[in-house]
């Protein structure tokens, strides 16, 4: 018998492992290699852009409006170079009532965050950050009826979408934006269209009410939706019985 004839057994005690053993465990650890570059490289392949969402946490900024509490707290930019409506919200998964209570109609300065998206504005805003600037009260803008409208989206809720988290919908969503909504964040109804256009419709009651409850089963799926489209104050929002979804 000629070579070593324990060239094929790993010997703990000696002080060198076999070059036989050696040369295998090395091709192991380069196929590794190449398969964990092959599955990185796989992943980021796969993985779909974030949208250009943004969410200036810790940098708050002072905007001057007319605040409207109903049926989502928002403030109304007219200082003739900016014309749009900041959706309001609270700190964390908690809606803008509470910091805007008592201020309807008023113009007001209020310092916060912005969050933003697409043509999509919102303000996170906490106590004390909203102040009167007149006692004068200005009349709401009406709604007006675009019609009734059968579409297809997704139940979102505004603040994550909107930038605070990434991507801010679908399923693997659910549950975070079930907590925001059931904490008074406005719900909003999700429309894309073929051509990768938006619609953002802030969901309604038949009362014109604020949404919450009724729409928790039904966050982050795919939904068919029938009701009237309206818009006031720059905002589209969608009038509609939850429950006659499909």
């Amino acid at each position: 018998m000629t070579g070593d004839p324990n060239a094929d057994f790993y010997v703990g005690y000696r002080a060198r492992t076999s070059s036989a053993i050696a040369a295998r465990i090395r091709r192991l650890l380069a196929a590794l290699y190449v398969l964990a570059g092959g599955l990185a490289v796989a992943l980021v392949a796969g993985q779909g852009e974030f949208a250009d969402a943004t969410f200036e946490y810790a940098r708050p900024v002072t905007l001057t409006g007319r605040l409207s509490a109903a049926p989502y707290p928002t403030l109304r930019i007219e200082d003739g170079a900016v014309d749009r409506p900041f959706l309001l919200v609270g700190v964390g998964k908690h809606g803008a009532g509470p910091v805007v209570a008592g201020l309807d109609g008023r113009r007001v300065e209020a310092t916060g965050e912005r969050i933003y998206r697409d043509d999509q504005w919102m303000l996170q805003i906490g106590p004390g950050s909203v102040a009167p600037l007149a006692s004068h009260v200005a009349a709401t803008e009406r709604m007006v009826s675009r019609g009734v409208w059968r579409l297809g989206g997704e139940i979102v809720d505004s603040k994550c979408y909107l930038g605070v988290m990434q991507p801010g919908r679908g399923k693997p969503h659910r549950s975070c934006a079930a907590r925001c909504i059931s904490g008074g964040v406005p719900p909003i109804f999700l429309v894309t269209d073929r051509q990768g256009r938006k619609l953002h419709l802030l969901m309604i009651g038949a009362d014109d009410q604020p949404l919450g409850a009724e729409v928790l089963g039904r966050v982050g799926e795919p939904l068919e939706i029938e009701g009237e489209v309206l818009t006031a104050d720059g905002l589209w929002f969608l009038r509609a019985d939850i429950g006659g979804a499909k």
